[in-house]
């Protein structure tokens, strides 16, 4: 009767699709995964969708991704899983089955069918002969397959734009860009969105070996952005940003400089997807004017 109230709660509230997604592969696999597997189960669901309900990070132990975990540990609060020492376990009767797209079910059938009695070794070695890149242990170092000598001859500043990505799909980004200091010019950088705010942002970088540094100054007052409508709106912005914030903020920029000349790979960070609408880009360029004695690039990710 308390599973019921708390299904009945939190249908209140709709589950998201990728949510049911994992309830559903606890169904199908009788109801509980060894712990270890389970990422590895909906890492290959999602690999056979059109658009993956999850992205996936390389790491050690094989495919990862943080919103999926994230996720695991908001089924577990609202008491619809149960998560002990090895297994993740259904904790509801109900099925969802009928609410997945029809490509999804047959995936979903298709994975049992193909997997089931798999162990973790040999779901490993199946991922690692099809999908390599997410079990590149050196992944997990934050080295892609540049080697060293063609890291240390290319300068180049990034800027990156988180809107409309998962921070999986953000992550793996910086990964195969191989940046090694995200720069976060929001002003204030909280976010709605799973994996964004400051301290969480700051966190999963330094699991995948990213540092990650908070430049308030640089940012823009979020009442300066209201009511932004045409291109004449947003050059008038970005023009008075660049004779007052970037004007007065002459030494952060040539710190950056100095950076990028000692071969650390750096991207700017923000919100707006089109570098044109967004800041970053008048910080880039502001860098790549100032910049005399090193030559590199701007990439917009």
């Amino acid at each position: 009767m308390e599973n019921k109230r708390h299904l009945n709660s939190l249908m209140k509230k709709r589950l998201y699709y990728r949510q049911k997604s994992i309830l559903e592969i606890l169904q199908l696999f009788n109801k509980k995964i060894i712990k270890n597997n389970f990422q590895k189960y909906l890492f290959l669901f999602a690999q056979c969708q059109e658009e993956p309900v999850y992205n996936f990070l390389p790491s050690k132990q094989g495919p990862y991704s943080f919103q999926a975990y994230k996720d695991i540990r908001f089924l577990e609060e609202s008491k619809l899983i149960h998560l002990d020492k090895n297994y993740i376990k259904l904790q509801i009767n109900k099925s969802f089955f009928d609410e997945l797209k029809l490509k999804d079910k047959k995936i979903l059938l298709n994975l049992k069918s193909k997997f089931n009695g798999y162990n973790e070794e040999n779901l490993l070695k199946y991922i690692g002969k099809k999908y390599s890149y997410f079990i590149n242990q050196s992944k997990t170092n934050n080295k892609n397959y540049l080697n060293e000598e063609q890291i240390n001859s290319q300068h180049i500043l990034f800027t990156i734009g988180y809107e409309g990505k998962s921070i999986d799909l953000y992550l793996n980004q910086l990964i195969n860009n191989n940046i090694r200091l995200l720069v976060d010019v929001r002003k204030n950088p909280n976010s709605r969105k799973y994996g964004f705010s400051k301290k969480v942002l700051g966190q999963l970088c330094s699991k995948v070996g990213i540092s990650y540094q908070h430049i308030h100054k640089l940012g823009i007052n979020s009442d300066k952005r209201k009511k932004l409508e045409t291109i004449s709106d947003y050059e008038n912005l970005f023009s008075e940003y660049k004779r007052t914030i970037l004007e007065n903020n002459q030494e952060i920029l040539f710190k950056i400089i100095a950076k990028i000349k000692y071969k650390q790979r750096i991207a700017l960070t923000c919100f707006e997807e089109n570098p044109n609408y967004c800041h970053r880009k008048q910080i880039s360029n502001e860098i790549a004017t100032l910049n005399n004695n090193c030559d590199f690039e701007v990439q917009h990710l």
